[in-house]
């Protein structure tokens, strides 16, 4: 292999199904193990669950998948679709099926027959892209060869894709990810489809995709929106809102490749925006800031400056500056005295001191994996209008948390907690939250990121929150009235600790505050 030269290994995830599979399956599970031990990073693209590594987490990057993402907008999409049908000498008026991918059986083949035959009207077209040994059978075998156009592989599938007006996806193995309702949610065209892969994280049935198990299901699921094109267009541009929401755009994926290439022959981070992380903290809880700065000490992205700002007691302030002086001399400490117990007025001076290109006003109890900002950055690189929100997971841990955490022989596995299990009932949340009506309410919590100019022109943080609560969900909601586009981002793992005093009277008093300014439940 020689000195110093980047590998990278692909490994696809599907179901081992013959002896020779399996045997291939274990030689490269075996060497992207022992490349992770003996090496210096090791970029895995597995967006579900990681391996055990042998190695330390540093020496492995975890970069998911993506796919290309067309304009949304309906105008975008018909114009897509006559060119697709121009060029396939299609008419506008015949109704296309699609199917794209390997021709092979765990595929869904026979699903996908017996629903289009079933099915679909005697005036449509399956229009079948891709290659393999079931080619002949499904185009002639139910001699129905004037209903089947067989394209063969395509290097480009988005012809396909827009030409169809439903794609068919019904694949009956463990994918790994799934890229084929992903990429026709990239382009806003319906999908039908079987919940393997990443489907049910991101999609929801009859919101932004048809999801089914059985062939009756998808054959109904497939007549209904052939007969409804208004339902099948927003199911369309739903399923593209998801896999935006998601992050699961190849831009961000790309970005992050450059950062690693960069990163492993000691460059310069190409395009790389400067990051400034606000926590906001009062009352003294050492372990649980400890915990975190130590996990911002840590992270993959390098950071411009993390700023903890402090409202409490000049006596707490003076003790917490000797701690982080001598614990993390490169943490900066700002102190806030205009308004007592004002989580807003926090981070506004967090916001005027920070010189970033970017915010991430962080929980200073809330812990983040290795990678967590460098997805973040990647995020905003590629969108300047978008507002990253997190996931969120509680850590119930013993007692002695920070002392647990902090032990010599822990602080390798402070990357900490397994993040990508877990985190898939979240990322649904989230995606579901995007395409409902009340967003904001969702689109909250201990992490939120954007650019420095953006929060800047949303005027920073309403001041007239007081105590705890819904001062997150106002800034949320007014980031979305102002156009911000939300991403999902990594998980932030909260640190349990005790509540404030009079935590349900300020939540009830803020709630009735966020209601007379904007009319709506936060």
């Amino acid at each position: 292999l020689g000195r110093f030269r980047p590998l990278v290994i692909e490994s696809v995830r599907n179901a081992a199904r013959t002896r020779w599979e399996r045997i291939d399956a274990g030689f490269r599970q075996g060497l992207c193990e022992l490349l992770a031990f003996c090496g210096q990073r090791l970029a895995d693209v597995a967006a579900a669950d990681r391996p055990h590594w042998w190695a330390d987490e540093s020496r492995v990057a975890v970069i998911a998948n993506g796919v290309p993402l067309a304009e949304p907008e309906p105008r975008d999409r018909f114009g897509r679709r006559r060119a697709a049908r121009r060029e396939l000498g299609l008419t506008a008026e015949v109704p296309v099926v699609g199917y794209v991918g390997r021709l092979v059986a765990y595929k869904g083949l026979e699903q996908v027959a017996d629903a289009f035959f079933q099915h679909a009207p005697q005036s449509a077209l399956l229009l079948v892209a891709g290659a393999g040994p079931e080619a002949e059978a499904l185009a002639w075998g139910r001699g129905a060869k004037r209903r089947v156009r067989v394209l063969g592989y395509l290097d480009d599938p988005n012809l396909a894709y827009d030409a169809a007006d439903v794609i068919l996806a019904p694949s009956q193995t463990a994918e790994g990810f799934f890229r084929v309702p992903f990429e026709a949610a990239g382009r806003a065209v319906p999908c039908v489809t079987t919940p393997v892969g990443d489907v049910p994280v991101v999609f929801q049935d009859g919101t932004s995709a048809a999801v089914a198990t059985e062939a009756a299901g998808l054959g109904n699921a497939l007549s209904h929106l052939l007969t409804h094109p208004r339902t099948a267009a927003r199911l369309g541009r739903c399923a593209r809102t998801a896999t935006e929401v998601a992050g699961l755009d190849e831009r961000v994926m790309q970005q992050r490749w450059l950062w690693l290439v960069d990163a492993l022959l000691g460059r310069p981070w190409h395009g790389a925006p400067s990051v400034s992380v606000v926590l906001p903290c009062g009352r003294p809880m050492r372990d649980q800031l400890g915990n975190t700065l130590e996990s911002l000490r840590r992270q993959t992205y390098p950071l411009r400056e993390v700023i903890v700002v402090h409202d409490g007691s000049p006596s707490d302030a003076r003790a917490l500056s000797v701690w982080l002086s001598e614990t993390f001399p490169d943490t900066r400490l700002v102190r806030q005295n205009r308004l007592q117990n004002c989580r807003s007025a926090t981070r506004n001076e967090g916001m005027e001191a920070a010189g970033g290109d970017l915010i991430v006003f962080l929980d200073a109890e809330c812990l983040l994996a290795r990678d967590a900002l460098e997805r973040v950055a990647a995020g905003l690189a590629v969108y300047d209008d978008a507002l990253v929100v997190p996931q969120r997971q509680r850590i119930e841990p013993p007692r002695e948390l920070g002392a647990c955490l902090l032990e010599p022989a822990m602080k390798r596995w402070l990357s900490l907690v397994p993040e990508i299990r877990g985190s898939a009932k979240d990322t649904r949340r989230l995606c579901a939250a995007a395409i409902g009506p009340r967003p904001w309410a969702a689109f909250s919590g201990p992490l939120l990121a954007l650019r420095r100019e953006a929060a800047r022109t949303l005027g920073g943080w309403d001041e007239g929150y007081r105590g705890w609560g819904v001062e997150d969900t106002d800034f949320t909601y007014r980031a979305l009235r102002a156009g911000l586009r939300p991403l999902v981002g990594p998980v932030a793992f909260h640190q349990e600790h005790p509540v404030e005093k009079d935590q349900r009277g300020s939540l009830a008093r803020n709630k009735r505050r966020f209601v007379r300014r904007h009319g709506v439940e936060p």
